[in-house]
Formats: C-alpha cells, sequence, structure tokens
C-alpha cells in the first residue's frame, strides 16, 4: 500500500524533550519523528538521549498514524 501521509501532528509536551538536547542532537530527533511519521523509516539515533526521547515519542507517533489509516478507510 502507498504512503500518502505529507503531514504529522508536533506535540508541544514534546518540547520539553527536545530543549534538553544540544542544536545538533535536537536536528537529527526531529529528522528521526519526521522520517518515522511519515515513511515509517527506523531511525539512527547515535546518543542514548535522543534514542530514549524517541523511544517516548514513538508510542505517540504509532497511535496517530493508526488513527489517521482508520480516517483514511
Amino acid at each position: 500500500m502507498q504512503n500518502n501521509k505529507s503531514s504529522f501532528l508536533f506535540y508541544e509536551t514534546w518540547l520539553h524533550a527536545f530543549s534538553l538536547l544540544p542544536d545538533e542532537g535536537k536536528g537529527r530527533l526531529f529528522i528521526a519523528i519526521a522520517e518515522y511519521a511519515l515513511h515509517q523509516t527506523e531511525p539512527f539515533l547515535p546518543e542514548p538521549t535522543e534514542e530514549m526521547a524517541f523511544a517516548v515519542i514513538r508510542p505517540i507517533l504509532d497511535l496517530d498514524r493508526e488513527r489517521w489509516e482508520k480516517t483514511r478507510e
């Protein structure tokens, strides 16, 4: 099935996790979130703090995708 998803939600509560990372980590985490949300690409995050932040965010992305799929049907 082709993935037609072209947007995703970014939650205000995630800002705290981002604020704790250096700028380079913020960029990697954002790209990881976007790639996973839009293309379901498994991220490679070299820093444990980035990996931990993504592990907390990932279930929300999965739930949003499930809701989107149901709406799309």
